[in-house]
């Protein structure tokens, strides 16, 4: 039972399979899956890392200084903004002991590594390891930790600056703020030795830029100050920032109260690698691959790559890894402003912005200028199942193959758990994908069934970020098409309708093979949904219209199609519904209608589960399966399953 002040306060599906997860892996020496061998460090490969980077990084600042012109400034720049983070990143294993086993060497270097970001190394290192302590705890992390909406709305003007502009446009200057933070301030430090650490290295910077600052302004004045120094100091920020919101940001990485929070899922589940091309790898020193670096610190950063792949043997499906893209670095400074209470995840601040204000009124004068133009826009809305750049890549599930899906362009295959006995289908709701029906393949599995799903078009692993109802259906038809022995289908939220429309549409000799049908938190139709969705977005009636019309073109079919109570009317199949009263997504209402218009159906109710968790609760896990086992069952008692 959770409290009514504990947050996330209506958490998403993905949070539970990210907490399912996060228990799995408790009471588990993570750092046991690397081999010995790649603990140890030698030294002569750390100084040749170092010294490549401090080549780089002085070799651009000559460069600058020697320009014919100013247009070479720019590309100089960034390769002395990337040299200068090459020596952060050896700093980085200085700090983490991984760099040597001689303290004396790890403090040295990693004093001399940090001086071109002006960094006092003692500040860096120790608000680095509150950071590898408490990595995405919405409480005690340090580095960009989000923050709520009503929060940013009590800060002051000049705080609401810092935080919205570092997450946007100002985003390069990121580290810049955990600098002026933490680097000068020993007492923002709890314990007494770290204060006593940082003031040594405080000393140390400050004497070190009396040297080179009036060496550089005496050779060449305050203008050469700013060329050769200031401008390569921001370019490393910028390197240093980029890099370090993108591992640890992402719409659907959470961040967790102490209540959630475990040290393991912190280590392994919430950092995203990024798959740098190799020669950049090689001058950030692998500092991409941060999952392994999270498990196992004291790795040196020429054996993460191994480390890693040892991991991913080890823990399949656990580690985050995608290609690096700025489109990614582009959605996060777009989408990812604020934490969500309810969630546990950033709230998608474009969505957010446009819906809630700018769009509603933009709605209301398109209507009146360009009415077909708003419908466009509406209807893009309507469809799109994902951000832009949301589609997941991930490793197929344990146990399950892959089948083939033949005949549908959208989806070529899916998941499935083989078994001698008919195969159960499931289906996906909208804006998810198959891994929120993973909770019903074992108890599936231990009845003697197959089971078998895929992501759905524009969804999960599939292709796109909008799609219809009709590549939708067609899709579920094609997968029963494949499968050639499925008996029951079990669908959730828009899946419904998805479901019940493929078995109309699939051969004849394949819908006749349906035994059962399972529709949790179904609406009735997508005309009831569009009305829900159309009311909430406060469209003008001549942009509805549109809206009717366009998807009329983009399915074949008119929305009022797309009915369950239509579709389903003349199905003999027995239909089981399953609805929550507490549904904020799709009325109880709706599943109370369709028990006038199927035949063969019964409806259980379910409170406090909401639209989402209805998948993973056990008592439901346990309706369904005895309600496909057992022909002859005519009634269950289920007792209201409360939160």
């Amino acid at each position: 039972m959770q409290s009514s002040n504990s947050y996330p306060s209506s958490p998403r599906l993905e949070l539970e399979v990210f907490l399912n997860k996060s228990k799995a892996l408790e009471n588990i020496r993570l750092a046991e899956a690397i081999p010995k061998s790649l603990f140890e460090p030698k030294v002569w490969r750390g100084l040749v890392g170092f010294f490549i980077s401090f080549m780089l990084y002085i070799g651009a600042i000559v460069g600058v200084a020697c320009a014919p012109h100013w247009g070479f400034y720019i590309p100089l720049y960034i390769v002395a903004g990337l040299g200068g983070w090459g020596l952060h990143c050896i700093a980085h294993d200085c700090g983490h002991n991984s760099f040597s086993r001689n303290s004396k060497l790890n403090i040295v270097i990693g004093h001399l590594s940090l001086l071109p970001l002006l960094y006092p190394f003692y500040s860096w290192k120790h608000a680095h390891n509150l950071h590898h302590l408490h990595t995405n705890n919405l409480e005690l992390d340090t580095d960009w930790r989000p923050i709520s909406r009503d929060m940013y709305r009590r800060m002051s003007f000049g705080q609401r600056f810092v935080y919205m502009s570092m997450r946007t446009w100002l985003f390069w200057a990121g580290t810049i703020n955990y600098w002026i933070v933490s680097g000068f301030r020993p007492g923002f430090f709890p314990k007494k030795n770290m204060r006593s650490d940082v003031k040594r290295s405080i000393v140390f910077v400050v004497l070190a830029s009396i040297v080179y600052f009036s060496a550089l302004i005496y050779f060449f004045g305050i203008t050469g100050f700013f060329l050769l120094f200031f401008m390569p100091w921001i370019a490393i920020h910028a390197w240093f920032s980029a890099t370090t919101l993108m591992q640890h940001t992402s719409a659907d990485i959470p961040f967790l109260t102490s209540e959630h929070w475990t040290p393991n899922a912190s280590r392994i589940l919430v950092t995203t690698d990024y798959r740098y091309p190799k020669w950049l790898l090689f001058l950030t020193h692998n500092i991409s691959i941060h999952t392994a670096h999270h498990v196992a610190p004291v790795v040196p950063y020429y054996n993460l790559q191994k480390a890693q792949a040892a991991l991913k043997q080890a823990y399949p499906g656990m580690i985050r890894e995608k290609n690096f893209s700025f489109s990614d670095l582009l959605w996060i400074l777009k989408n990812c402003h604020f934490y969500d209470l309810d969630s546990g995840y950033y709230k998608n601040s474009v969505a957010e912005s446009a819906f809630r204000t700018g769009t509603k009124a933009g709605y209301q004068l398109g209507s009146l200028l360009a009415p077909k133009l708003a419908g466009r826009i509406a209807t893009d809305a309507f469809t799109r199942s994902r951000p832009k750049y949301g589609r997941t890549s991930r490793q197929k599930p344990l146990g399950a193959q892959i089948f083939e899906i033949v005949g549908n362009e959208d989806v070529r295959h899916g998941y499935i758990w083989k078994s001698k006995g008919p195969t159960v289908l499931l289906v996906h709701g909208w804006g998810s994908d198959s891994s929120s029906m993973i909770g019903f393949v074992k108890p599936l599995l231990e009845l003697g069934f197959q089971v078998a799903s895929f992501d759905a078009p524009a969804h999960g692993e599939s292709a796109g970020n909008k799609t219809t109802m009709m590549r939708f259906v067609k899709a579920v038809s094609a997968a029963i098409n494949s499968l050639d022995n499925v008996q029951i289908v079990v669908g959730h939220s828009l899946g419904s309708i998805a479901s019940v429309a493929a078995v109309a549409y699939a051969s004849p000799r394949h819908a006749e093979a349906i035994k059962r049908l399972v529709l949790m938190a179904a609406p009735i139709s997508i005309s009831s949904v569009l009305e829900r969705w159309s009311a909430n977005q406060q469209l003008p009636s001549v942009v509805i219209g549109n809206i009717y019309d366009r998807l009329h073109v983009q399915n074949g079919v008119p929305v009022s199609h797309w009915d369950i109570s239509v579709q389903g009317a003349a199905m003999d199949v027995p239909v089981l519904l399953i609805h929550d009263e507490h549904d904020q997504v799709v009325p109880l209402a709706e599943t109370q209608k369709l028990m006038r218009s199927l035949k063969n159906v019964r409806l259980e109710q379910t409170s406090g589960l909401g639209h989402n968790r209805i998948l993973s609760a056990a008592p439901v896990k346990e309706l369904i399966t005895r309600f496909i086992s057992d022909p002859h069952l005519t009634q269950i008692n289920l007792e209201p399953i409360n939160d």
